[in-house]
């Protein structure tokens, strides 16, 4: 109860700080972050193998919220960034028989918040819905296998995660398999922020 008081106070306070800045101040001011963000992402990648959560991932989802309200990012970068970060969702084989298999909420989380970039729907990417499906519980819930808060660590970010995957990847012939998993979580009530966040989306 006092971490629910605690976020409902932090959530009053910052709709009255956002009540007295304009949409114009908001624009001047999202620009630069962005770029420092689309460099230290591209710079990662130049020195890792790996792609990042927090390098790729969590920035690509800003990334996508930026142009989706015109603001401009650096399109070169952008490019470069998802033709090293994507290239996983092009070979089966790694969907079948990689690491990521034993991974769900990490290859369902780089699905959605990469989506955007340009992911095709190939053999790789059905394969990964299919198995986010499988993974669902009786209940119709699915269990975290992570824990990174704010992003992994509760049942809701994993649910909103799988069925946001199944809506984006998962075959026609799923659908209404697809409509069951979101009724279910509407009628499941939220128990901390990271439930209502992912709530939400979902």
């Amino acid at each position: 109860m006092v971490s629910l008081r605690f976020a409902a106070a932090m959530v009053a306070f910052a709709a009255t700080v956002m009540a007295h800045v304009s949409e114009s101040e908001i624009r001047r001011a999202v620009p630069k972050p962005l770029a420092l963000m689309q460099s230290s992402s591209l710079q990662w990648l130049e020195k890792n193998t790996c792609t990042s959560c927090h390098h790729q991932i969590l920035p690509a989802i800003a990334f996508d919220l930026a142009r989706r309200h015109g603001v401009e990012l650096d399109a070169d970068k952008l490019q470069r960034t998802a033709s090293r970060s994507l290239d996983i969702f092009a070979d089966p084989d790694t969907a079948i028989q990689g690491w990521l298999i034993g991974e769900s909420v990490n290859i369902i989380y780089r699905l959605v918040a990469e989506e955007p970039l340009g992911i095709p729907r190939t053999a790789a990417t059905g394969a990964y819905a299919r198995l986010a499906a499988r993974r669902q519980l009786a209940d119709g819930h699915w269990e975290k296998d992570d824990y990174r808060p704010l992003q992994a660590s509760s049942t809701f970010s994993t649910t909103a995660y799988s069925l946001q995957t199944l809506q984006l990847f998962l075959p026609k012939q799923m659908e209404l398999e697809r409509k069951r998993r979101v009724e279910r979580l509407e009628k499941t009530s939220a128990r901390d922020t990271e439930d209502y966040v992912y709530q939400l989306p979902a």
